[in-house]
């Protein structure tokens, strides 16, 4: 449920009407336009293959995890790629239910299922790259268990029952074309990007989660602790080798329950307004921040802060809006990265530990709370070589953080705006090749937010803009000059519409219009002062737009119909060079035009 709460998710699990028992033989596929940073092709030598899940059932399963062990350690021939695929099929009344697949409590890939529409047979098929995750495959002798959690519910009127298939399939590829068809760079170049983004796996991993008081069957923990609401959660006791020379954490966040949409939530203020009517609104705000802290007993350093990026699942706002495009990366919920190595000497140190939150603002004037809940999973990542040696030492060269709110109402409506502001700048020093170099560490996030309820809060409108800017300065520490500036900037914008109103057919209880619009960019660049040159690595630019109705009716079941335009446009030159673009139009749920380019 979200902050419009009647109007987001349309019904409640316990009063959702039914439709007439027949199913539609014709099977309606649907997929993300986002595809992998790295696929398998005609070109590669299949290995193997592991059947994990074969048309394994998913019906009342909340709370269950199921469990399968397999032996990759016993594959003889060599391989370097390692493909997961996903397939899942609904029919009947289903809401969308969170995918987390785990290997030996490795989180490897969270994921959503569909939520159907008009009770027709749905089916979704995602591929993803798990080759990071290399050394789990090899480095155990005692085989890999998976733990693959969908939590549904059969109850009442709610009666699909989700089909899985799970394979993995392993790969022999031949690594030479990739550096043959990568960008030209320097091998200082190619440290540092490996360094801030690694594309080399790590040759240690562990789950960060690993107290079973935390966790129950899988390493997934809900944020805020209830006997702790208000406090970061501690991470001690991190083992981390002698030998390890690079760190990082990633970390798969995502909004559950109260959460769901928190960037379209109201100010604490006005959480109850229009509840008396009906449309009940969510407080805490539409501002959170991933801030990630080293600490010890005595003092606390954020090192780290980001805003997550929304990814509407297929039951959001409508279910006839995101059939058969799903919004972007609804299937494949990318993990928060977290460089550690230069604080690896710190928290190679018994005394010192890390603490992360997940909070509804960053200024001492607002509260900090938030709603219930986060489901967090997350990874240490550990490797052995490394071409940067960080010093043990960091310098804070600035901060700054703001949050603005206004508001504006009267008993029929409320008018809201909200910006955010956060700053973190750090400098740290490293050696390269004998060189030594400072290295500076510029992020800024920032939100706009605007929300606007009218008519007691049965029409919404909403526009949310976020912006993130990472910037790595490389400064030669003899000559103070600056040597080469590497940028990582994402921009997303998420413009929505939702009206309610009461019907005039007799069998339609009412009826809900949405209108969204979606912008997601992301560049990745590096501009070296002594080459002179400019290199693009990683630009993607992508948008959806889309109108839908959707009906309520408890005599002849939920119904609904959209159309909408959805374009990507992606380019990468490292570690692989490789682009893609693909254009599809939807008219009633139906696609019309597919253009795809690579």
């Amino acid at each position: 449920m979200n902050a419009f709460q009647s109007n987001k998710k349309l019904f409640k699990e316990s009063n959702l009407p039914h439709f007439p028992p027949f199913f539609d033989p014709k099977i309606n596929d649907s997929f993300d336009l986002l595809k992998p940073d790295y696929k398998s092709s005609h070109d590669d030598k299949l290995v193997h293959t592991d059947y994990l899940l074969e048309k394994q059932e998913f019906g009342h399963t909340w709370g269950q995890i199921y469990t399968q062990s397999f032996s990759p350690n016993e594959i003889k021939e060599d391989y370097n790629f390692i493909e997961m695929s996903l397939s899942v099929s609904i029919n009947g009344t289903q809401y969308d239910r969170l995918i987390n697949i785990y290997l030996n409590d490795i989180m490897i890939w969270r994921s959503s299922t569909i939520e159907p529409l008009n009770r027709k047979t749905t089916r979704s098929f995602a591929t993803k790259d798990i080759s990071k995750y290399i050394s789990l495959f090899k480095n155990n002798d005692d085989g890999l268990e998976l733990k693959f959690q969908l939590d549904n519910l059969i109850a009442g009127r709610l009666d699909g029952v989700f089909v899985v298939d799970l394979k993995i399939d392993y790969y022999l590829k031949d690594a030479k074309d990739d550096n043959e068809n990568s960008a030209n760079l320097t091998s200082f170049e190619k440290s540092l990007l490996n360094n801030l983004n690694p594309f080399s796996p790590p040759d240690v991993l562990k789950p960060l989660f690993e107290d079973k008081k935390t966790y129950s069957q899988v390493p997934l923990l809900h944020f805020p602790i209830t006997s702790n609401k208000k406090h970061p959660y501690k991470i001690e006791d991190l083992r981390i080798s002698s030998t390890t020379n690079k760190l990082a954490m990633e970390l798969f966040v995502s909004g559950n329950a109260a959460e769901e949409f928190w960037y379209s939530n109201v100010l604490d203020e006005y959480s109850k307004k229009f509840d008396e009517k009906g449309f009940t609104t969510l407080g805490h705000g539409p501002v959170r921040f991933l801030n990630v802290y080293l600490s010890n007993k005595y003092d606390t350093t954020k090192i780290f802060n980001s805003i997550p990026i929304p990814v509407v699942f297929t039951g959001g706002f409508a279910p006839s809006l995101w059939k058969p495009v799903v919004s972007l990366g609804c299937f494949d919920l990318k993990a928060i990265y977290i460089d550690l190595s230069p604080y690896l000497e710190y928290l190679k140190q018994d005394d010192y530990f890390l603490e992360f939150e997940v909070v509804s603002s960053n200024t001492e004037e607002f509260d900090i709370g938030i709603g219930d809940n986060w489901l967090i999973s997350g990874n240490l990542l550990e490797w052995e070589q490394q071409d940067i040696e960080f010093k043990n030492t960091f310098k804070e060269l600035s901060s700054f953080d703001d949050y603005i709110a206004s508001a504006k109402d009267d008993e029929d409506y409320l008018k809201q705006n909200v910006t955010s502001l956060s700053i973190l700048n750090k400098q740290f020093e490293f050696i390269f090749e004998g060189e030594e170099y400072f290295l500076q560490v510029f992020t800024e996030n920032a939100l706009i937010s605007n929300i606007s309820l009218l008519n007691y809060g049965a029409s919404e409108s909403s526009i949310l803009s976020i912006n993130s800017i990472r910037k790595y300065t490389v400064i030669d520490k003899s000559s103070e000059e600056e040597i080469l500036i590497a940028s990582d900037k994402t921009n997303y914008v998420f413009i929505e519409s939702l009206n309610s109103s009461i019907s005039t057919d007799p069998n339609i209880d009412s009826v809900y219009n949405t209108n969204a619009v979606t912008v997601y960019d992301r560049n990745i660049n590096i501009e070296n002062f002594q080459l002179n040159n400019d290199v693009s690595i990683v630009d993607i630019s992508a948008s959806q737009t889309g109108d839908a109705v959707y009906n309520i009716s408890t005599k002849c079941g939920n119904h609904g119909k959209g159309s909408s335009v959805h374009t990507i446009n992606t380019n990468r030159s490292w570690p692989r060079k490789d682009s893609y673009s693909r254009s599809v139009i939807v008219k009633d749920n139906k696609v019309v035009v597919d253009v795809i380019e690579n």
